[in-house]
């Protein structure tokens, strides 16, 4: 039997890992030695909700790297999530807010 292999690329990977964020019940729990994040400017990536109302906190960029390359990092995210969604029936829309 002669089989095909699926070697799906990182973009793919992350747009399909995106599509189950919504499937996904996240929890964080603290640790011990648990220490505060350092005060960088980054963005955060958030996902619009039909549901809740509310956006729906996904990730932060906040590399040690300039601010505009945060920025960059997180609309791109958005821009490729947004366009995954356009697919679905759900209206979901992916964007960025400074925090």
């Amino acid at each position: 039997m002669n089989a095909r292999r699926f070697a799906p690329s990182r973009a793919t990977l992350l747009i399909l890992g995106f599509a189950l964020l919504p499937a996904c019940d996240f929890e964080v729990v603290p640790g011990r030695d648990e220490r505060p994040l350092p005060s960088r400017r980054g963005y955060a990536l958030y996902r619009s909700s039909e549901i809740v109302g509310d956006p729906v906190y996904l990730a932060t960029f906040d590399a040690e790297d300039s601010p505009s390359f945060n920025q960059a990092n997180c609309e791109d995210t958005a821009r490729l999530a947004t366009e995954n969604a356009a697919r679905y029936p759900a209206k979901l829309r992916y964007f960025c807010l400074e925090r």
